[in-house]
């Protein structure tokens, strides 16, 4: 990283190739270093002075897979911070609305929820997921998990068994 801002440094205005290469470069080892909001900023810079470079579309997508990655640090980390990974998810699904992992952030939304005990708000996620992504796995394993909720922690049998019958898709032999 310290030789990639040397040589940006040194030749950052000059018209060569290899400074756009850098630039991208150097928002990968960013990434790859856990500095994420660094990283997409070093991605933005090499958007806005290199819009015609040939690197252009895989840093757009690098950009996306860097903001998800800050998402899901709040989440996956020694330490969850549920509110913050909540709020960061939350502004992916908003910026993103088409990329394909969103309909497992809505389930891991509604298990943040689970682990903070919360089972009205809970169920209420894994309904959004189920509902606005059928057919996906996610969406299976949010209507098992609603079945679930309703058996084992407000003990609402009778809930519970609609719940399981309406599992469809890969999770539906555990529905049984």
């Amino acid at each position: 990283l310290t030789s990639i801002a040397a040589f940006l440094q040194a030749n950052g205005d000059q018209p060569l190739a290899e400074v756009a290469e850098a630039r991208a470069l150097q928002g990968d080892v960013l990434r790859e270093q856990g500095r994420f909001p660094a990283a997409i900023a070093a991605y933005r810079e090499y958007l806005s002075r290199h819009p015609a470079h040939g690197l252009w579309e895989r840093v757009q997508q690098a950009i996306v897979d860097t903001e998800f990655a800050l998402a899901n640090a709040a989440y996956a980390g020694p330490k969850p911070d549920f509110a913050l990974a909540r709020e960061r998810f939350a502004q992916f699904a908003a910026a993103y609305p088409l990329d394909a992992r969103n309909p497992q952030l809505l389930y891991e939304l509604g298990e943040m929820l689970l682990q903070e005990k919360k089972f009205d708000e809970a169920r209420e996620a894994f309904a959004r997921c189920v509902a606005k992504y059928p057919g996906k796995e996610a969406s299976s394993r949010a209507q098992l998990e609603i079945g679930r909720i309703f058996e084992t922690r407000t003990f609402n049998y009778e809930a519970a068994l609609s719940a399981y019958r309406a599992v469809e898709g890969p999770y539906t032999r555990q529905a049984m």
